[in-house]
């Protein structure tokens, strides 16, 4: 190879060598423009991904804060029909079944509210949580979880079924307390849908965990980012 190059003409040397001269930084400068143009994509794919996050978040989010805003409604609620001082349980009974079926109603995203006094009556907007189902409820961890807690409202660990009628829900409770006296009152339930949740997030490539009593997203088993509760 080396004495057939030598038989070469000068031109054709001088040429070849311009040729290779001239291959090497155009090689150099195409290897460093396709490793750009791979970085750019890349950082603009995570940025898209980032950005469809925090639109889940917000919008999980939202179905939280509005589970929370319903819980409270209830508890001044309830403070009000305490204060009234009805003698007639009936009555009471009535205006307890009144203000849980209105605040399905009222509040979104919400399938069930149960409600148990601190004697272990039970009201539900869901008849099929009462009876032997209402046990399960006051014998659970969230009502245990309650009792010596404070006003303030919290997302429950799957670790219950007690309050699935027709499918998964992930459960947000309070204890009612008379915000005068701070006698215990009961303890409330917000039973949120699953699939109202799953639906908050619309992309297949998502998916949800309930974990350390926290909401989170996560892409191909990383987690991704905390929703704040």
């Amino acid at each position: 190879m080396k004495k057939r190059f030598r038989d070469f003409s000068l031109k054709y040397k001088v040429s070849l060598t311009i040729l290779v001269v001239s291959l090497i930084p155009l090689i150099v400068l195409g290897s460093s423009i396709i490793m750009m143009y791979s970085n750019v994509i890349e950082e603009r794919s995570r940025m898209h991904i980032r950005e469809n996050i925090r639109n889940m978040t917000s919008r999980i989010s939202g179905v939280f804060v509005n589970a929370n805003l319903c819980g409270n409604h209830i508890v001044l609620n309830l403070n009000q029909i305490q204060d009234e001082n009805i003698e007639q349980q009936i009555i009471k009974d009535n205006k307890v079944h009144n203000l849980l079926n209105q605040s399905v109603l009222i509040f979104d995203g919400i399938e069930s509210i149960v409600y148990v006094t601190a004697e272990e009556h039970v009201y539900s907007t869901n008849i099929n949580l009462l009876g032997a189902k209402s046990q399960e409820i006051i014998h659970s961890s969230y009502m245990e979880q309650l009792l010596d807690a404070n006003g303030r409202t919290r997302l429950f660990d799957k670790t219950e079924e007690c309050m699935e009628v027709h499918g998964s829900v992930v459960t947000m409770g309070k204890k009612v307390i008379h915000i005068i006296t701070g006698e215990t009152l009961g303890y409330l339930f917000v039973n949120i849908p699953g699939e109202y949740l799953v639906q908050s997030v619309q992309n297949s490539i998502y998916y949800l965990i309930i974990k350390e009593r926290a909401l989170w997203i996560t892409q191909m088993e990383t987690y991704l980012m905390r929703v704040s509760l």
